[in-house]
């Protein structure tokens, strides 16, 4: 059974970690190859949106330097 995404993301942050760095050790390539895939028509990989999603519910937010803050 996987873990949770909130649960993933708390496991792995670090006040002031870089916003893709997170991303990366959320969803590691290695166990979610597919994740980071790119539609044929450009845009965010396809993990960007639910890790986006998962952050704002927990409160997070990512600042101008790319840097991600929980409560």
């Amino acid at each position: 059974m996987r873990t949770p995404l909130r649960q993933r993301i708390q496991e792995a942050y670090e006040p002031g970690i870089d916003y893709h760095q997170l991303m990366r050790r959320v969803f590691p390539p290695e166990h979610y190859p597919k994740a980071w895939n790119y539609s044929s028509n450009g845009g965010p990989p396809g993990c960007a949106m639910t890790f986006g999603k998962g952050l704002r519910e927990m409160g997070g937010r990512r600042g101008k330097d790319n840097r991600v803050w929980l409560p």
